[in-house]
């Protein structure tokens, strides 16, 4: 009997093992995401020391920003194809004006390397300008979110995987001065990071 037991725990212990190093190996090779963090991000018209008073429209409609992508994978590389920029304007109430869009051209990223974007749209439609005078005249501040929509292709040693849609969002207020005063990422961390940070808790204790 103990010696059937013995082999019972044994047989559970391996599946056990065997399970973990499993999920730690799939953990290991599905690679993160790319991060996004907003730079830099100026609206001259906001600016009434250089501008003068708010005119609808103004006249200098340009939205100069910069954003940084990371390949966070320290063992993955990273192939973007085109990438769609998106600016949008949100209003008091949380409505969606759009700003402006371009396309900046794909490029391979490398283990944990970091992409600067300099860019510049120009914000033309007149229903825009109005809600975000009054907003920073009111608050004291405006809010924009930045969208990057593309498709990647991670590289895993000679592998490669399918093209896999990824998109990626930044919320940024600017001040009067029409310079950024905070950002922050809208989307929360991956499900695959949050999960191998809960594991790690239960293997190794707190």
């Amino acid at each position: 009997m103990s010696q059937c037991w013995g082999c019972c725990r044994w047989c559970i212990a391996f599946l056990f093992t065997v399970g973990l190093t499993a999920l730690f190996l799939w953990l290991s090779f599905r690679p993160s995401k790319p991060s996004l963090s907003i730079e830099k991000f100026y609206v001259p018209a906001l600016n009434q020391t250089a501008s003068g008073n708010f005119t609808v429209p103004p006249k200098n409609a340009t939205i100069a920003f910069s954003i940084r992508l990371k390949n966070r994978n320290k063992d993955k590389g990273v192939r973007y194809g085109d990438l769609n920029v998106t600016l949008l304007y949100l209003s008091s109430n949380q409505t969606e004006i759009a700003a402006g869009n371009l396309t900046v051209s794909g490029f391979y990223q490398g283990f944990g390397k970091k992409k600067l974007i300099v860019e510049s749209v120009q914000a033309n439609g007149t229903q825009i300008w109005k809600p975000i005078f009054e907003q920073v005249s009111n608050a004291g501040r405006a809010k924009f979110k930045v969208i990057v929509a593309t498709r990647v292709r991670y590289k895993i040693l000679a592998w490669k995987t399918k093209h896999k849609r990824l998109k990626l969002a930044g919320d940024v207020q600017v001040d009067e001065q029409g310079q950024k005063a905070s950002a922050r990422l809208t989307f929360p961390a991956p499900a695959a990071a949050l999960l191998s940070i809960v594991l790690n808790l239960l293997i190794w204790g707190w």
